[in-house]
């Protein structure tokens, strides 16, 4: 029901009742989780100024394998993003999505010049290694809390992820 990209860390949900399946990623659809990460990225002064901020765009696939891409248009995402702490030159960001696009998170900091550490999507693609996988630099992305009412019982639902960004 919730998943993540490869290279983040956190929590996902699994369904296992197919006949409730539905019921769970309807929440999703109508945007009814609260799903909040944590990020590593540059310190910004100048973005400090407008923290907190929900930084909203129109993103789209992009020519390039598996990047997402800001388009001109109405606005299909938006994330608010808080800053947590600061330990230049990286600051540690919580991100609230709004919407839940592919990529969305990865590509609005790097819209904002701030790319998540050691992203190999963004801002630069780097090339796909089928072996020999380097995980010695893992993202600093970790989906960190999803909360929600449970549709078939009525409970209100929290998860959090006891993981730590490095």
């Amino acid at each position: 029901m919730h998943r993540i990209d490869r290279d983040t860390a956190g929590l996902v949900i699994f369904s296992v009742n197919p006949q409730e399946r539905a019921q769970y990623q309807n929440l999703f659809r109508d945007r009814e989780v609260t799903k909040v990460y944590e990020a590593i990225a540059p310190y910004s002064e100048d973005l400090l100024k407008k923290l907190p901020m929900t930084y909203a765009s129109h993103i789209k696939e992009s020519e390039h394998f598996l990047q997402m891409e800001e388009v001109d248009g109405v606005a299909n995402t938006d994330t608010y993003i808080e800053l947590i702490e600061v330990n230049a030159p990286w600051a540690k960001y919580r991100l609230t999505p709004g919407s839940g696009k592919k990529h969305q998170l990865r590509c609005h900091l790097n819209s904002l010049g701030i790319p998540i550490r050691h992203d190999q999507i963004y801002p630069m693609l780097t090339p796909y290694q089928e072996y020999d996988l380097d995980f010695s630099k893992p993202l600093q992305l970790l989906a960190k809390e999803i909360h929600f009412d449970d549709p078939v019982t009525g409970q209100e639902r929290s998860f959090m992820s006891q993981r730590v960004l490095a």
